[in-house]
């Protein structure tokens, strides 16, 4: 923010912010600094716009931080890490008069690994019929990890069911990202959405229509 707020105070009408995922890298799990700059970012923000809708995305556990010895979070399920983040940006929402919620991915990660979606530990392979959400590094999302992001973010936003876009949708399609996959994604960001907010109405569209 110190280098780019030129560039950063802008008029925007929707913003989706996240920090480290680790809360800290100095200091992994301590939320002080992700609060302090929330509360700062969002302030910038608002003084653009007074209608600015902004949002925090709570991100995902990092396997190589809960399986390798030198993870913060080893020893630790691989949920562990997700609460962790969820709660520190809990925190930092709170803090902001500006921030309109947080955003679950992390979350809708773990809820694809306890339904079976997704393989929770990619260190000793790829169980049949799961699928990997992160790449080659255990840490970043890879193309299925960040098209489950990519859904609770729509949905969240928009008050659109995601499993509207169908298992034809054409992201995926062009992602190579299979039927059964995108299906099973869309579901499993649905369901996590509407565990967060069981009194939302959730619209379904037709996304042949959908414009924006």
């Amino acid at each position: 923010m110190e280098k780019k707020s030129d560039v950063i105070a802008k008029p925007w009408d929707y913003v989706v912010m996240h920090g480290y995922s680790t809360l800290n890298k100095a200091s992994p799990g301590d939320a002080s600094v992700l609060i302090a700059s929330v509360e700062q970012m969002a302030k910038l923000l608002y003084a653009q716009n007074t209608n600015v809708d902004i949002r925090l995305e709570a991100t995902w556990s990092r396997a190589d931080q809960t399986y390798p010895k030198k993870g913060h979070w080893h020893g630790k399920s691989i949920y562990a890490m997700a609460k962790d983040v969820r709660e520190g940006y809990n925190q930092a929402a709170s803090g902001s008069p500006y921030v309109r919620g947080v955003i679950p991915v992390g979350e809708a990660w773990n809820r694809a690994m306890s339904k079976g979606v997704a393989d929770p530990n990619p260190y000793d392979g790829i169980a049949y019929g799961k699928v990997d959400l992160w790449t080659h590094d255990h840490y970043h999302g890879g193309i299925l990890g960040y098209y489950l992001a990519a859904l609770v973010i729509f949905g969240e936003i928009t008050g659109l069911d995601p499993q509207s876009l169908s298992e034809r949708e054409r992201a995926a399609f062009e992602l190579g990202i299979s039927r059964n996959h995108a299906a099973s994604l869309q579901k499993v960001a649905f369901e996590e959405l509407a565990s967060q907010s069981p009194q939302r109405r959730w619209k379904s569209f037709d996304p042949i229509k959908l414009q924006f």
